[in-house]
Protein backbone atom coordinates (compact mmCIF):
# COMPACT_ATOMS: atom_id res chain seq x y z
CA UNK A 1 0.00 0.00 0.00
CA UNK A 2 3.03 2.01 0.40
CA UNK A 3 3.46 2.43 -3.06
CA UNK A 4 1.20 4.84 -3.83
CA UNK A 5 2.51 7.11 -2.02
CA UNK A 6 5.70 6.51 -3.69
CA UNK A 7 4.66 7.33 -7.17
CA UNK A 8 3.12 10.16 -6.31
CA UNK A 9 6.15 11.71 -4.64
CA UNK A 10 8.29 10.02 -7.48
CA UNK A 11 5.94 11.89 -10.64
CA UNK A 12 5.65 8.33 -11.94
CA UNK A 13 2.35 8.58 -14.31
CA UNK A 14 0.01 5.73 -15.89
CA UNK A 15 -2.02 4.89 -12.96
CA UNK A 16 -5.43 4.09 -14.40
CA UNK A 17 -8.74 6.41 -13.41
CA UNK A 18 -10.03 4.60 -9.80
CA UNK A 19 -14.17 5.41 -9.82
CA UNK A 20 -14.65 3.56 -6.88
CA UNK A 21 -12.11 3.58 -3.79
CA UNK A 22 -14.16 1.05 -1.96
CA UNK A 23 -14.46 -1.26 -5.12
CA UNK A 24 -10.37 -0.36 -5.35
CA UNK A 25 -9.33 -1.56 -2.12
CA UNK A 26 -11.45 -4.96 -1.80
CA UNK A 27 -9.96 -8.54 -1.26
CA UNK A 28 -10.57 -9.22 -4.61
CA UNK A 29 -8.98 -6.65 -6.62
CA UNK A 30 -6.15 -6.11 -4.55
CA UNK A 31 -5.35 -9.68 -4.84
CA UNK A 32 -5.71 -9.86 -8.66
CA UNK A 33 -3.32 -6.78 -9.06
CA UNK A 34 -0.51 -8.65 -6.70
CA UNK A 35 -0.85 -12.05 -8.56
CA UNK A 36 1.89 -10.84 -11.10
CA UNK A 37 4.94 -11.53 -10.06
CA UNK A 38 5.98 -8.86 -12.31
CA UNK A 39 3.79 -6.16 -11.07
CA UNK A 40 5.04 -7.27 -7.35
CA UNK A 41 8.90 -6.32 -7.80
CA UNK A 42 7.75 -3.33 -9.88
CA UNK A 43 6.18 -1.80 -6.76
CA UNK A 44 8.59 -3.39 -4.45
CA UNK A 45 11.62 -0.81 -6.32
CA UNK A 46 9.21 2.15 -6.13
CA UNK A 47 8.05 1.75 -2.78
CA UNK A 48 12.24 1.85 -1.38
CA UNK A 49 12.65 5.29 -1.37
CA UNK A 50 9.63 6.05 1.20
CA UNK A 51 10.54 2.76 2.75
CA UNK A 52 14.34 3.57 4.11
CA UNK A 53 12.78 6.84 5.29
CA UNK A 54 10.59 4.93 7.84
CA UNK A 55 13.16 2.46 8.53
CA UNK A 56 15.68 5.69 9.94
CA UNK A 57 13.10 6.78 11.75
CA UNK A 58 12.18 3.69 13.46
CA UNK A 59 16.15 3.35 14.56
CA UNK A 60 16.67 7.33 15.42
CA UNK A 61 13.39 6.79 17.69
CA UNK A 62 14.89 3.12 19.24
CA UNK A 63 11.98 1.35 18.24
CA UNK A 64 14.42 -1.56 17.06
CA UNK A 65 16.30 -4.32 18.41
CA UNK A 66 17.52 -7.76 17.83
CA UNK A 67 15.11 -8.74 20.92
CA UNK A 68 11.98 -7.39 20.00
CA UNK A 69 8.59 -9.54 18.16
CA UNK A 70 7.76 -7.44 15.50
CA UNK A 71 4.68 -7.54 12.95
CA UNK A 72 4.01 -5.51 9.84
CA UNK A 73 0.34 -5.24 9.43
CA UNK A 74 -1.06 -4.40 5.89
CA UNK A 75 3.02 -5.58 5.01
CA UNK A 76 2.59 -4.99 1.34
CA UNK A 77 6.03 -6.39 -0.07
CA UNK A 78 7.41 -6.60 3.15
CA UNK A 79 10.53 -3.75 1.82
CA UNK A 80 10.39 -2.03 5.80
CA UNK A 81 10.27 -5.78 7.24
CA UNK A 82 13.30 -6.57 4.85
CA UNK A 83 15.70 -3.73 5.90
CA UNK A 84 14.77 -4.75 9.34
CA UNK A 85 15.79 -8.87 8.64
CA UNK A 86 19.01 -6.70 7.17
CA UNK A 87 20.17 -5.35 10.20
CA UNK A 88 18.51 -7.06 13.55
CA UNK A 89 18.37 -11.16 12.14
CA UNK A 90 17.50 -12.19 15.71
CA UNK A 91 14.49 -9.88 15.54
CA UNK A 92 11.04 -12.06 15.49
CA UNK A 93 9.54 -10.78 12.41
CA UNK A 94 6.21 -11.64 10.87
CA UNK A 95 4.25 -9.63 8.40
CA UNK A 96 0.46 -10.14 7.78
CA UNK A 97 -1.68 -8.96 5.18
CA UNK A 98 -4.99 -9.77 3.57
CA UNK A 99 -4.04 -10.10 0.31
CA UNK A 100 -3.13 -13.82 -0.44
CA UNK A 101 -1.29 -12.77 -3.61
CA UNK A 102 1.09 -10.05 -1.54
CA UNK A 103 1.64 -12.72 0.99
CA UNK A 104 2.24 -15.62 -1.74
CA UNK A 105 5.62 -12.70 -3.04
CA UNK A 106 5.95 -11.74 0.29
CA UNK A 107 7.15 -15.69 1.24
CA UNK A 108 9.49 -16.36 -1.73
CA UNK A 109 11.09 -12.83 -1.34
CA UNK A 110 12.07 -13.02 2.29
CA UNK A 111 12.12 -16.70 3.44
CA UNK A 112 13.77 -15.80 6.60
CA UNK A 113 10.63 -13.74 7.61
CA UNK A 114 7.21 -15.42 8.99
CA UNK A 115 4.07 -13.94 6.95
CA UNK A 116 0.54 -14.78 7.41
CA UNK A 117 -2.88 -14.04 5.66
CA UNK A 118 -5.11 -11.29 7.90
CA UNK A 119 -7.01 -9.23 7.89
CA UNK A 120 -6.64 -5.98 9.84
CA UNK A 121 -9.78 -5.95 11.33
CA UNK A 122 -9.26 -9.51 12.96
CA UNK A 123 -7.57 -9.54 16.35
CA UNK A 124 -4.28 -10.45 16.33
CA UNK A 125 -2.92 -14.54 17.62
CA UNK A 126 -0.34 -12.81 20.47
CA UNK A 127 0.65 -9.54 21.73
CA UNK A 128 4.47 -7.87 20.28
CA UNK A 129 6.79 -5.48 21.24
CA UNK A 130 6.08 -3.22 17.91
CA UNK A 131 3.32 -3.71 14.98
CA UNK A 132 4.15 -1.65 12.25
CA UNK A 133 1.43 0.01 10.25
CA UNK A 134 2.56 1.81 7.62
CA UNK A 135 -0.28 3.78 4.50
CA UNK A 136 -2.74 1.42 5.08
CA UNK A 137 -4.86 3.31 7.16
CA UNK A 138 -5.63 5.62 4.57
CA UNK A 139 -7.91 2.50 2.36
CA UNK A 140 -10.10 1.48 4.89
CA UNK A 141 -13.54 2.46 5.61
CA UNK A 142 -12.97 1.58 9.45
CA UNK A 143 -9.62 3.19 10.21
CA UNK A 144 -10.66 3.72 14.05
CA UNK A 145 -11.40 -0.23 14.71
CA UNK A 146 -7.80 -0.87 13.03
CA UNK A 147 -6.71 1.07 15.23
CA UNK A 148 -8.56 -0.59 18.52
CA UNK A 149 -7.21 -3.86 17.27
CA UNK A 150 -3.71 -2.89 16.76
CA UNK A 151 -3.70 -0.97 20.57
CA UNK A 152 -5.04 -4.33 21.69
CA UNK A 153 -1.96 -5.97 20.29
CA UNK A 154 0.82 -4.19 22.01
CA UNK A 155 2.62 -5.88 25.27
CA UNK A 156 3.46 -3.03 28.09
CA UNK A 157 5.61 -0.57 27.25
CA UNK A 158 4.80 -2.00 23.23
CA UNK A 159 4.61 0.45 20.65
CA UNK A 160 2.67 0.96 17.11
CA UNK A 161 4.50 2.93 14.69
CA UNK A 162 1.77 4.06 11.92
CA UNK A 163 1.90 6.25 8.38
CA UNK A 164 -0.27 8.19 6.77
CA UNK A 165 0.18 10.33 3.48
CA UNK A 166 -0.58 14.10 4.08
CA UNK A 167 -4.40 14.52 2.99
CA UNK A 168 -3.20 18.43 2.06
CA UNK A 169 -1.02 16.43 -0.57
CA UNK A 170 -2.32 13.41 -1.05
CA UNK A 171 -4.65 13.54 -4.54
CA UNK A 172 -4.69 9.47 -5.13
CA UNK A 173 -8.64 8.44 -6.08
CA UNK A 174 -7.51 5.03 -4.25
CA UNK A 175 -7.26 6.57 -0.98
CA UNK A 176 -10.72 6.52 0.87
CA UNK A 177 -9.36 9.02 4.03
CA UNK A 178 -7.57 11.40 3.93
CA UNK A 179 -5.82 13.65 7.22
CA UNK A 180 -4.68 16.40 7.37
CA UNK A 181 -1.68 17.08 9.99
CA UNK A 182 -4.74 18.53 12.45
CA UNK A 183 -6.92 15.98 11.74
CA UNK A 184 -4.60 13.35 11.75
CA UNK A 185 -3.51 14.15 15.45
CA UNK A 186 -7.52 14.35 16.29
CA UNK A 187 -8.33 10.86 15.08
CA UNK A 188 -5.54 9.51 17.45
CA UNK A 189 -6.34 10.92 20.49
CA UNK A 190 -10.25 10.26 20.07
CA UNK A 191 -9.06 6.51 19.61
CA UNK A 192 -6.29 5.68 21.79
CA UNK A 193 -6.42 3.81 25.24
CA UNK A 194 -6.16 5.83 27.85
CA UNK A 195 -2.95 6.20 29.43
CA UNK A 196 -1.03 5.83 26.37
CA UNK A 197 1.75 8.31 24.99
CA UNK A 198 1.59 10.17 21.41
CA UNK A 199 3.82 11.06 19.03
CA UNK A 200 3.29 12.42 15.63
CA UNK A 201 4.95 14.50 12.77
CA UNK A 202 5.51 14.90 9.48
CA UNK A 203 8.10 12.63 7.57
CA UNK A 204 9.60 12.43 3.89
CA UNK A 205 9.09 15.65 2.81
CA UNK A 206 6.19 16.43 4.83
CA UNK A 207 4.64 13.70 2.00
CA UNK A 208 3.56 11.82 4.97
CA UNK A 209 2.40 11.85 8.73
CA UNK A 210 3.89 9.47 11.73
CA UNK A 211 2.02 8.39 14.80
CA UNK A 212 4.24 6.49 17.50
CA UNK A 213 1.62 4.92 20.11
CA UNK A 214 3.57 3.29 23.45
CA UNK A 215 1.42 1.72 26.11
CA UNK A 216 2.79 2.47 29.48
Amino acid sequence: MIVRLARKILGLKGEPEIKDAVHYNSKQNIDALHSNGKHFRKILTRAQKPVETFYELLKEKGLLSGDRRIIDVGCGSANLLGLISSEFPSASLTGADFSESKISNCRILYPQIDFEVRDIYNQLKSSYDLILCTEVLEHLLYPDRALKMLLNGINEHGSIFITVPNGRLDSFSGHINFWSPESWKVFLEENITEGCTLETGLIFNDKAMYAIITRP
